[in-house]
């Protein structure tokens, strides 16, 4: 009978929060409660693959973070979304929520831009030339990561 009790009063709870919010950011902070944490491994990749992106475009943190903006801050964060994508694994709508985003649209199109890119385009050969690089220093500091982590185990 208690059970039944601290249910509904949850449902109570619930159902005024959400008449005084709005069902939208209600649902956000239940996805938000239902995001895995990173392990240090997985902080350490998106952190890396965040900076080494704002190194090639040089662009700001605060900037690929706007909401209207322009340019390479767009460009930037669209190469972002596609790493983060390719380098750890993470669905759509939590890689929007890492940039402030409530839905998953904007990954889904940069990733589907870029599967339609073609090399003949000079613009696209450069974001595909970027995507190279970066993936390949993005490469590069996991097999690093990996290795210390393997010498850690190894001297335990």
């Amino acid at each position: 009978m208690s059970s039944e009790k601290s249910i509904t009063s949850f449902v109570s709870r619930l159902y005024t929060t959400i008449q005084r919010v709005g069902i939208k950011k209600v649902l956000m902070k239940l996805n938000e409660l239902n995001m895995p944490e990173f392990s240090n491994y997985e902080k350490e990749v998106k952190q890396f693959i965040i900076c080494k992106t704002l190194e090639v475009y040089n662009v700001k943190l605060e900037d690929i973070n706007k909401k209207h903006v322009r340019g390479l801050p767009i460009i930037a964060r669209s190469m972002c979304f596609i790493q983060l994508k390719k380098h750890l694994n993470l669905s759509h709508k939590q890689i929007a929520l890492m940039f402030g985003r409530q839905t998953h649209s904007l990954v889904s199109n940069a990733i589907k831009d870029f599967n339609e890119r073609k090399i003949t385009l000079k613009q696209d050969k450069d974001f595909i030339d970027k995507f190279k690089f970066i993936d390949t220093q993005i490469k590069e500091f996991k097999d690093l990561i990996l290795l210390k982590q393997e010498s850690v185990t190894t001297k335990i």
